[in-house]
């Protein structure tokens, strides 16, 4: 019996030893398989925290928006990413480069961070923070969530993004449920989130090497411009295509000061329909940049008062505007506009400096192209307009026997306002003269040979030569012999271009007028009237106008305002003949004096401009009448060319090399003596 039960016992004990020890076992193998599971999912979780890390480290190509949209990417693959948003810090502004809601992607976003918050506090602390749920640890969050949602988010993981000692942005996971992430959810976070740091950095020292590197290449494109001659108008088109394609600004343009008044005119721009648009000094962004000679750059366009919105760029967040300077003067400015907030960074700001002075001088250099060849177009037009000018005075002086005239002109500039003129009063057809042989150009000769000449419409036939038994055919010039001459001198107020047409218009009424055969007074009148008639310009001439009669010596004279001549007298003396009269042009109504007088033999008349008595020297002195005077008296003896080159040489001597600040024209008249 006792055997038995012991039996009975030791089988029992058996059996509970054997269901412990398998129990045991089951529990040993049980959380070996946990375990086995737990570094299975472990060993899973490692290789997709190394896949992401070595994705987003290899990730050479893309830049700041690409490696943001790739880290979203890794991440998901690890925690749920239903919330997610990953945003870099500029200056005070958080700016989220990529963010998704309910699964779905937003668009970027940009926000201060002026108010505390959570983003703000892991920014200046630099620490992550993991809520596991908001509503039971809201009291004990180190900063408050500014949510404004009917559904705010339960839990969340918050971790900086750090590149070496920098804290360059955030990111963030969060869910509507509580407890939807752990300690791993965190630990993973902060890797990808320091990887995509370093990722960032590195594209944006490489972004800064391509951005240097096509400011290098911008910079020589405007100098290679500079040196391809093309207008200011070109050259600007050109440049503000060049700097929006180089950099991708929403805008560009340059503007350039036009006139003395403060005037800035909009040159170049990257939409059509601003050109031409103006604005002044002291007005917005660009106004204040002339005014006050400086860069200025805006981070934030709608914070700042001298922003001017413009309809056409309704996207406008940020804005520089730098002066284009040539020897520290204002000439225009180059303007930029971002669509992102503070988009000009310190690097730039340095770079466009650089920029701006280029183009400056580009621009400048294209205006004195411009102006060069603009010169050079009107230099030939002058060049034209004077020899057109001068074909307008006689090619030479009347030969006329027993009488010595001498002419000369020389204007200030290419064109001038000066003329004189020797206008033939013929008889009629058929009338005949006589008077010593001809030269080829219909001049006197020295053979005095007696001639007979007929007046006819084209000009003075030989008919008959006495010294030869067969008639001449040669045509002398209508000038050459005639009974009477007109003789004029004239100076058109003013200079240049304007003087010269005004000459051409006087010199051109004169003729017709003195053709008609009217005394020298009525003439003048007559030329005033027409003047009157024909012009509205403020322009008036003083002009000599004079009756030469060579038979008789007879001089009778009209005056209208112009210099009165001077008389070489036989006896020594020297006489100034003043006339009074009013130039051509200033009034309507005018009635010129007249005065005559009979030249002798052996003595000049002396016909000039105010350009020869008011020729300045070194010292600022004029010439004057009494030099005029002396000039004269030496020269009486000689011939009417030695008068008027002994009258030049004066002047010319006595201005010692100055530039003459007025035409001077000279005639003289000499009857030869007896």
């Amino acid at each position: 019996m006792t055997v038995t039960i012991d039996l009975a016992v030791l089988l029992v004990a058996v059996l509970i030893l054997t269901l412990a020890l398998g129990t045991v076992l089951l529990v040993i193998w049980q959380r070996r398989q946990e375990s086995r599971r737990a570094l299975q999912e472990r060993i899973k979780e490692l290789q997709g925290l190394s896949d992401a890390v070595t994705a987003i480290a290899s990730a050479n190509q893309l830049d700041e928006d690409g490696l943001c949209a790739l880290a979203f990417e890794q991440t998901r693959k690890l925690a749920d990413a239903t919330l997610f948003q990953i945003g870099l810090f500029r200056d005070n502004d958080y700016d989220i480069r990529f963010r998704t809601l309910n699964g779905v992607e937003q668009p970027p976003a940009q926000f201060p961070l002026d108010a505390p918050g959570i983003i703000k506090w892991v920014r200046d602390t630099g620490q992550h923070l993991l809520v596991r749920d908001f509503t039971a640890e809201m009291s004990s969050l180190p900063a408050r969530p500014s949510y404004i949602v009917n559904h705010p988010p339960r839990s969340a993981v918050f971790v900086p993004m750090r590149s070496g000692e920098h804290v360059i942005g955030a990111m963030a996971l969060q869910s509507l449920l509580p407890f939807a992430f752990t300690d791993a959810h965190l630990r993973t976070l902060i890797i990808i989130a320091n990887q995509t740091a370093s990722a960032i950095d590195n594209a944006r020292a490489l972004g800064r090497e391509r951005n240097r590197t096509k400011q290098l290449e911008l910079v020589s494109e405007v100098a290679r411009q500079t040196q391809a001659a093309l207008t200011p108008n070109q050259l600007v088109g050109q440049l503000t295509r060049a700097v929006g394609d180089t950099f991708g600004y929403y805008s560009v343009l340059i503007c350039l000061l036009e006139g003395d008044d403060g005037g800035i005119v909009c040159m170049g721009h990257m939409l059509p329909d601003q050109i031409a648009i103006r604005t002044r000094t002291g007005v917005g962004l660009v106004g204040q940049c002339v005014e006050r000679n400086t860069m200025i750059v805006v981070d934030d366009v709608t914070a700042d008062k001298r922003y001017l919105p413009v309809t056409a760029l309704p996207d406008t967040r940020s804005e520089a505007a730098l002066p284009l300077t040539i020897d520290g003067k204002v000439i225009g400015v180059l303007d930029l506009q971002s669509r992102t907030r503070a988009a000009f960074s310190g690097d730039d700001r340095r770079y466009l400096e650089v920029l701006a002075q280029q183009v400056a001088v580009a621009v400048e250099e294209a205006r004195l192209y411009e102006l060069a060849l603009s010169n050079q177009r009107l230099g030939n037009e002058l060049s034209l307009a004077r020899d057109i000018q001068t074909s307008f005075l006689p090619r030479y002086a009347p030969q006329v026997p027993g009488w010595d005239l001498a002419a000369s002109w020389q204007s200030a500039t290419q064109v001038g306002g000066d003329f004189y003129d020797f206008i033939p009063l013929r008889r009629a057809a058929g009338t005949l003269v006589s008077a010593s042989d001809g030269g080829e150009d219909g001049s006197a000769g020295d053979h005095g040979s007696p001639i007979t000449l007929q007046i006819t419409p084209r000009g003075t036939r030989v008919i008959q030569h006495r010294a030869q038994s067969e008639p001449e055919s040669a045509v002398l010039p209508a000038n050459s012999l005639a009974d009477k001459y007109g003789i004029v001198i004239a100076d058109v107020a003013g200079k240049g271009v304007p003087a010269a047409i005004f000459m051409a218009l006087a010199r051109t009424l004169m003729r017709a007028v003195a053709f008609t055969g009217r005394p020298p007074a009525e003439a003048l009148k007559r030329v005033n009237e027409l003047i009157h008639a024909d012009t509205r310009s403020d322009l008036f001439v003083t002009l000599l106008f004079s009756h030469w009669e060579p038979a008789t010596g007879i001089i009778e004279f009209a005056n209208a305002g112009h210099n009165p001549p001077i008389h070489i007298k036989n006896d020594g003396t020297l006489r100034v003949l003043s006339m009074p009269g009013m130039a051509l042009g200033v009034i309507e109504e005018i009635a010129p004096k007249v005065s005559q007088m009979t030249l002798e033999r052996g003595e000049s008349l002396v016909f000039y401009t105010d350009g020869i008595t008011d020729a300045l020297n070194a010292q600022g002195e004029d010439f004057g009448m009494n030099r005029l005077k002396f000039a004269c008296d030496n020269a009486r003896a000689l011939s009417a060319q030695g008068i008027l080159a002994g009258i030049v040489d004066a002047v010319a001597d006595f201005a010692s090399g100055e530039t003459p600040t007025d035409d001077q024209t000279l005639v003289v008249l000499k009857r030869e003596g007896p």
